[in-house]
């Protein structure tokens, strides 16, 4: 959990940068580092993201349904920040491994898509990372 807290949070502040940097302008150089490194980071939210799903309806019965649903409401929007961040490096992978050209059509697609909710994913990824981070550590 602390991992995909983190993911979130990192994954979060790239896709909301615009958004961030006009509340808190000292945030820019903190994006600015982390800027080169969009893609990669994207890539290891969406893969965090996605195998903390499938742990997710494992039935663990000792977590409360508040704890559950920031877990679930982290990982839904980290995986489409993640997706959103990593898409040239996906785009790549699809057209390197796709002759028909249909992966990719799908993928731009989906990416325009979810493009709208780029903002408003990664501010729930920050809020939800933050609290799944405290509740890791507390």
């Amino acid at each position: 959990m602390f991992l995909l807290a983190l993911a979130g949070i990192v994954s979060g502040l790239l896709a909301a940068s615009n958004f961030v940097i006009e509340r808190l302008p000292d945030a820019k150089d903190i994006i600015e580092k982390l800027s080169p490194y969009q893609a990669m980071i994207g890539l290891v939210a969406l893969i965090l993201a996605a195998l903390r799903l499938f742990s997710l309806f494992g039935g663990n019965s000792q977590v409360s349904i508040l704890s559950y649903m920031m877990a679930l409401g982290c990982v839904v929007a980290t995986i489409v920040v993640g997706f959103l961040l990593s898409y040239p490096m996906i785009n790549k992978f699809i057209a390197e491994q796709d002759e028909t050209g249909n992966a990719k059509e799908k993928a731009e697609m989906l990416r325009k898509k979810l493009a709208p909710y780029q903002v408003t994913a990664g501010l729930v990824s920050m809020g939800t990372g933050v609290y799944l981070l405290l509740a890791s550590i507390l």
